[in-house]
């Protein structure tokens, strides 16, 4: 939920910002690079909006159902949860998948090009380009999973509920900006 909200808001208020900063711009010829940024930023909001994940909303679907008490039988219950189990591992891997990442590229490259063919501004097509590609990833790379491991569990009878995840090396980018410094940080944890 947290995940979906924060690239949602991310993308609405930067979207909306570009669109209202546009007008005001002092450099005319920037103003394709305002348009092509907010088009990009439509298209992520547009990825969340028409491909949510279901899994918050059919959980509490099922609490619902099971809380009013108009299912008494308990395999119409077991069967409706493993269907929300398919279901929702079939969309967060959806949500990962080739796909997505491929459409994530193309945006990018899209941009690079309208800048770049349409406008003669390729460095701020690259610019756009890269950042449209880099920002998508990030939200790719950073969506919930986990349910088709769970699936993959139950399926094969193992009831146990979750276990606890190892602890992997992970490495993170984050802005690093002082009074005097601007730059990106690396981060490790190990």
């Amino acid at each position: 939920m947290q995940w979906a909200l924060g690239f949602g808001t991310t993308y609405a208020v930067f979207t909306g910002g570009v669109l209202v900063a546009a007008p005001f711009a002092r450099d005319r010829a920037s103003l394709p690079d305002f348009y092509v940024n907010a088009g990009a930023g439509l298209i992520g909001f547009g990825l969340l909006a028409v491909s949510p994940l279901r899994v918050i909303d059919d959980q509490l679907a099922l609490e619902a159902t099971i809380s009013a008490g108009t299912t008494t039988d308990r395999c119409q219950l077991l069967a409706l949860a493993e269907s929300y189990l398919i279901r929702d591992a079939r969309n967060e891997a959806f949500g990962r998948g080739w796909l997505i990442h491929s459409g994530n590229i193309l945006v990018g490259v899209g941009a690079l090009l309208v800048l770049g063919l349409g406008y003669d501004r390729w460095g701020s097509g690259i610019g756009n380009g890269l950042g449209s590609i880099a920002v998508g990833e990030l939200m790719i790379l950073t969506q919930p999973h986990g349910l088709d491991r769970d699936l993959r569990a139950y399926r094969s009878g193992d009831l146990r509920g979750p276990q606890p995840r190892r602890r992997r090396t992970s490495w993170m980018l984050a802005p690093n900006i002082t009074a005097y410094t601007r730059g990106i940080s690396l981060i490790g944890r190990f």
